[in-house]
């Protein structure tokens, strides 16, 4: 279960921004996302590995499950 909801989190990271923003209140290039304990937070939307690495950490998930999406979908 944990794999599935770190995948679909970082699935979303992903994904273009615009289409994620439906919050107004949001600043331009952020987009909502459950953190690792299930609360909506705004995070900046990861356009690169180093990026991905971040949002995993600051979003709550390990270290190696951030590690696994961030290297099967960002190649570096």
């Amino acid at each position: 279960m944990r794999v599935f909801v770190l995948a679909t989190v970082l699935l979303a990271m992903a994904l273009p921004a615009a289409a994620q923003q439906d919050d107004k209140k949001l600043p331009p290039g952020y987009i909502l996302f459950p953190n690792a304990q299930g609360k909506n937070v705004p995070i900046k939307h990861a356009l690169n590995y180093a990026q991905c690495l971040h949002n995993g950490k600051v979003l709550g998930y390990s270290a190696s499950d951030t590690t696994a999406y961030c290297d099967a979908h960002y190649p570096h």
